[in-house]
């Protein structure tokens, strides 16, 4: 399936984190994409370690910004992020055990599903929940 952002449901109030978001609305849908072509093997190797790499850094960036804006749902989510993590890790080692391009294509389809429901649900429940945090640190700053 392929996702889009939609900022109206999406959006955190921190820019540099919403275009993370979109970065990762784009992984997904390129996980989607490689599913259903002719598979490059390469191709999925980079998409996963591009997705590990955004969580790498997207987490501490967004983890940053939740203590320092006092977010109420830090702790929820930073267990989500290693959630996520022990994830992608699962997704490398299954990777490897992989003896056919229908497995890999199942992987990715697998991938796609666990990211989109990421997307959907974490973002706009637990991700967003920084939105009114940060406007009332602003509130207090004028």
């Amino acid at each position: 399936m392929i996702y889009k952002f939609e900022p109206s449901t999406m959006a955190t109030g921190l820019d540099s984190l919403d275009h993370q978001h979109e970065n990762l609305f784009e992984l997904s849908n390129r996980m989607e994409t490689l599913a259903q072509g002719d598979l490059d093997h390469i191709a999925v190797e980079r998409a996963l370690v591009a997705l590990r790499n955004y969580g790498l850094a997207h987490f501490v960036h967004e983890e940053r910004m939740m203590d320092v804006y006092i977010c109420p749902l830090a702790k929820a989510n930073k267990d989500a992020h290693g959630l996520f993590v022990e994830k992608t890790k699962e997704w490398f080692r299954r990777l490897g055990e992989c003896g056919s391009d229908l497995e890999i294509k199942s992987l990715l389809f697998e991938v796609n599903k666990f990211v989109g429901e990421w997307l959907t649900k974490h973002i706009c429940r637990v991700d967003v929940s920084l939105k009114p945090c940060i406007q009332n640190v602003q509130k207090e700053a004028k």
